[in-house]
């Protein structure tokens, strides 16, 4: 089996140089990001006094617009350098999030939502394929742990920020919260030219001569290892990430009558279990293989599920410590997939086309985080909880099948299709 989740990193420094000022960077948009993004359809609503239905639609514009956006950061990763791609991305999100301060009517918040969204879904396909080529493979799950890491603590720490700071009875509250998030993305653009650019570990790969970047979505989807994954990717984050902010707790609200403050503890222990688990889980990693690695990612994602719907039949403390269960489950899985699913995708593509794999794998959480909220709201409103809950468990429980073709080996001649060396 490949030797990303077997056997000991090799000694040496934790990562390649360049990666702390890329970790501070994904952390310093995070705590803007956390300042801002929850309290968006309050600032819209009860700060500009747009309808409520227009505010709750203005978030899903940062979802459609991604859909043009990570295929195409992808690509300009490949074609101008993943930095340089990163940059103009955070530019980008600078522009919408700083715009977002000045919104008074409804055509302006989509606009800049639009903007900021489109940014950010061209950010992030660049700085993954740069930090997939900045450490050795052995070494991606640890990276990708610390990266989630770095991002879910930037985003509470944003958020703690904001509880303190945003106040309704005073807009310049929250114009300076989007200010500060504006300048988050350009100081984290300005650490993003501190990173090596160029792949440091990746010797299995032969030497690519010399050609144009061309768009490759359509090949990369005809790689059926690297299909199979994206399919397993969009339908676990429909069926578990996507639902922890839209269909869990709307069920949890509207079927079992559960206070607002247990849907507050269920975020807190959400981002506190990330915090714990995500770096013991990536070190258990290292003794399993890929396969064993995704068949529990599926198993974890289809319990909370369960857990809500077993919720649903008690009442009191039962159903909140059930539901506040399911959240710490979801972030179990969520550190089960930041250690394994982007260090699969970057152990597995080959250097000139790694912005373009990064982008269609961000292109699927995307997917995933359109459908998801879509097809509970669908069945919600239509009263049927059960139907939809058991559905979600069951999908997650199917992804099993996907596992087995998914075990991503690096793309290289055949006489460089042996095992990486053991860590």
């Amino acid at each position: 089996m490949p030797a990303l989740f077997t056997g000991r990193a090799r000694r040496g420094p934790s990562f390649q140089r360049g990666t702390g000022p890329l970790f501070t960077s994904v952390g310093v948009c995070a705590v803007g990001s956390g300042m801002t993004n929850p309290l968006l359809v309050v600032y819209l609503h009860t700060v500009r006094g747009l309808p409520i239905a227009v505010a709750t639609s203005v978030v899903t514009v940062a979802a459609v617009v991604s859909l043009v956006g990570n295929p195409l950061g992808g690509y300009l990763a490949d074609r101008i350098g993943r930095r340089h791609a990163g940059l103009a991305g955070m530019l980008v999100a600078a522009a919408g999030t700083g715009m977002m301060a000045t919104v008074t009517a409804t055509w302006q918040a989509l606009v800049w939502m639009g903007v900021f969204g489109f940014g950010q879904s061209v950010m992030w396909p660049a700085m993954n394929a740069l930090l997939g080529g900045l450490v050795p493979d052995e070494k991606l799950p640890r990276a990708f742990s610390t990266q989630y890491v770095v991002l879910q603590a930037g985003y509470g720490m944003g958020g703690f920020l904001a509880a303190i700071l945003a106040d309704p009875a005073h807009p310049g509250s929250f114009t300076a919260l989007y200010l500060s998030d504006a300048a988050s993305f350009l100081l984290s653009g300005a650490l993003l030219m501190r990173v090596p650019a160029s792949d440091q570990y990746k010797s299995h790969e032969p030497a690519q001569p010399a050609q144009r970047t061309r768009f490759a979505l359509g090949m990369i989807f005809r790689d059926r290892s690297f299909a199979r994954l994206w399919l397993l990717n969009a339908v676990l984050t429909a069926t578990a990430f996507s639902q922890l902010n839209s269909g869990f707790p709307a069920y949890a609200t509207t079927e079992a009558h559960v206070p607002p403050r247990v849907i507050s503890l269920a975020y807190l222990a959400n981002t506190l279990t990330v915090v714990v688990a995500q770096f013991p889980l990536a070190r258990l990693l290292r003794k399993r293989s890929h396969r064993c690695a995704l068949r529990a990612l599926c198993c974890v994602l289809a319990a909370p599920s369960a857990l809500v719907l077993l919720g649903g039949n008690f009442s009191g403390t039962t159903t909140a410590v059930l539901f506040i269960t399911a959240a710490a489950v979801i972030a179990v899985g969520e550190s089960l997939h930041a250690a394994t699913v982007p260090a699969l995708v970057n152990h597995h593509s080959p250097a000139h086309l790694r912005g373009q794999y990064n982008g269609a794998l961000t292109l699927a959480y995307t997917t995933g985080i359109l459908t998801g909220p879509l097809l509970a709201g669908i069945m919600l409103s239509h009263h049927h909880p059960t139907s939809w809950l058991l559905a979600m468990t069951a999908a997650s429980l199917a992804c099993l099948a996907l596992t087995k073709g998914a075990l991503l080996t690096p793309h290289a001649a055949p006489a460089s299709k042996t095992p990486l060396p053991a860590a």
